[in-house]
């Protein structure tokens, strides 16, 4: 009897301790459910940043963006052109001088010069193959947006600096909501298995705005 009355006691003190930890549990993962995310959602759009760009496309929640709109490029094979770049960075933004690109991922834009007449950018065919030889080496595929713009993914490897070092580059063509003809380049060099997957579907989210 006495055994049995042990093991009942035994077993109460087991229930007893059991709940007690299921209610910690209960009211720890209640205080995190009610303490605000600073990144609820996995991306962001770049819509709700307000930038000049007329277009979007989603990037990982935490991360930096910075927009250097509307450059004129004085390069002689850039006459007449326009220049957009988005730049985003999973760490803060420096434009201090630095060898390479300036973040883990770049978006130029190129247009006709608003302030110029005639037609100074090229075919989106002449354009890419332009594209291939800033390549050593080179590998060409496509893709589609989610909007179902075609896109030419060149990757390989660049000779930067007297050395040669992987690079992924997007290429494709686009028309504003204005009718404007824009060409669109993403880039990223000595890209991580992460990072190549961050650009891909940086670029696969790729949206005209208005249209």
């Amino acid at each position: 009897m006495k055994r049995l009355e042990r093991n009942a006691s035994a077993n109460e003190s087991e229930r007893n301790r059991l709940r007690a930890e299921r209610d910690r549990l209960e009211t720890r993962l209640a205080a995190e459910n009610a303490t605000p995310k600073a990144c609820p959602n996995e991306t962001l759009s770049t819509f709700d940043a307000h930038l000049i760009v007329n277009f979007a496309v989603d990037y990982p929640c935490g991360w930096n963006v910075l927009e250097d709109p509307l450059q004129k490029p004085s390069e002689a094979e850039r006459a007449g052109l326009e220049l957009d770049q988005l730049f985003f960075s999973a760490l803060p933004i420096s434009k201090a001088p630095r060898e390479g690109p300036l973040t883990e991922i770049t978006l130029d834009s190129w247009s006709d010069d608003a302030d110029k007449e005639g037609d100074a950018l090229p075919t989106l065919d002449a354009w890419i193959t332009k594209a291939e030889g800033r390549f050593t080496q080179v590998t060409r595929a496509t893709l589609k947006t989610r909007a179902g713009l075609v896109v030419t993914k060149l990757s390989g490897s660049m000779t930067l600096f007297d050395e040669p070092r992987p690079a992924l580059l997007y290429v494709w063509e686009w028309t504003d909501r204005d009718g404007v003809r824009k060409i669109s380049e993403a880039f990223a060099l000595d890209p991580s298995r992460a990072l190549t997957k961050t650009l891909e579907e940086l670029v696969r989210s790729f949206r005209v705005l208005g249209s």
